[in-house]
């Protein structure tokens, strides 16, 4: 009997050494998501995740949370004062109407009355693909996979128009993530919100040897004042290529003077994160910026006038 015992009890040792060799290949890393007082972007697999001991912040700890449905371009408020609110569960939750896979791959508004982290295990580096975004806004968040890309570097067949990432700390955007620096350790699991031309899906891009892209004609961009006329407004039609992500979409440009009201906050980074402007240029009302036509391709400038810019050109 003892020998039977023995005999049975290596066995099963094997068994489980068997198993051991099988489970390391899938490598778990512990995931720790800082949590600030007020406003966090958090991933929505971390919210309804099993949270290992060393978390300090759970569900209890948040006020409110917000979805942003990419269908109809509103948010929606899903978690109110300890519990999910009925719309969640009915609208959002209910993965038996076909509908999970964005919002799996959402991050979520949080409100939270306390600081401290979340920490979970996570299997993977999880798959870049899975983030089929609608063309408008999105909320996603990073994985341990897209550790030291840029954006441009896993956009997939999306044409990237902006990214910002919410600084929680802080409490305000971060205008330049994942654009010209890799993204980093400390950005894993955090959420981003990301604005796409179109539908589209991330993916990293393939490494296959392409023959050179066929030449651009010159006659595929048009510009009224026929080219840099700095007293004249004019407006230009052709392809433009982003500098943040590379791509080359049709635009519409026109010559704008830096300070007035076509140019919102926004316009204003995004013309800083080209290097076209930088802070000292905010109150400047002399800047022009002169859209024109250049090998094919929309072209920017910025241009000093003597006098000060108006309706997008230079007072004579």
């Amino acid at each position: 009997m003892k020998k039977l015992m023995l005999f049975i009890f290596v066995i099963f040792s094997i068994s489980v050494l068997s198993l051991s060799s099988v489970f390391v290949i899938a490598e778990m890393q512990e995931l720790i998501i800082p949590v600030y007082n007020g406003w966090n972007l958090i991933p929505f697999n971390v919210l309804t995740g099993a949270l290992n001991d060393n978390s300090d912040v759970g569900l209890s700890d948040f006020k409110y949370m917000f979805l942003y449905d990419v269908n109809k371009k509103e948010y929606a408020l899903v978690w109110k004062n300890g519990d999910w609110t009925s719309e969640a569960k009915t609208t959002y939750f209910n993965f038996n109407r076909g509908e999970e896979n964005w919002i799996t791959s959402s991050s979520l508004w949080v409100y939270s009355e306390k600081t401290g982290s979340i920490n979970m295990w996570s299997e993977g580096g999880g798959d870049i693909s899975k983030f089929k975004l609608k063309s408008g806004w999105n909320f996603i968040f990073t994985l341990p996979s897209m550790y030291d890309k840029k954006l441009g570097d896993i956009k997939g067949d999306c044409i990237i128009e902006r990214v910002y990432m919410w600084n929680p700390e802080d409490k305000e955007w971060e205008t330049d993530f994942g654009m010209s620096q890799g993204i980093s350790r400390d950005a894993i699991a955090l959420g981003f919100i990301i604005k796409v031309e179109n539908d589209c899906n991330l993916g990293i891009a393939s490494n296959g040897i392409n023959p050179p892209s066929l030449p651009q004609n010159s006659n595929e961009c048009s510009d009224t004042d026929n080219g840099k006329d700095y007293f004249v407004r004019g407006y230009v039609n052709g392809k433009y290529n982003d500098p943040l992500t590379s791509n080359i979409r049709d635009e519409r440009m026109m010559d704008t003077c830096l300070n007035s009201p076509d140019t919102s906050d926004s316009d204003f980074d995004y013309y800083k994160q080209i290097g076209l402007v930088n802070d000292n240029d905010i109150n400047n009302l002399k800047i022009l910026l002169e859209a024109y036509c250049d090998d094919g391709l929309i072209k920017l400038e910025k241009y000093q006038c003597t006098n000060n810019c108006e309706n997008g050109a230079c007072v004579q």
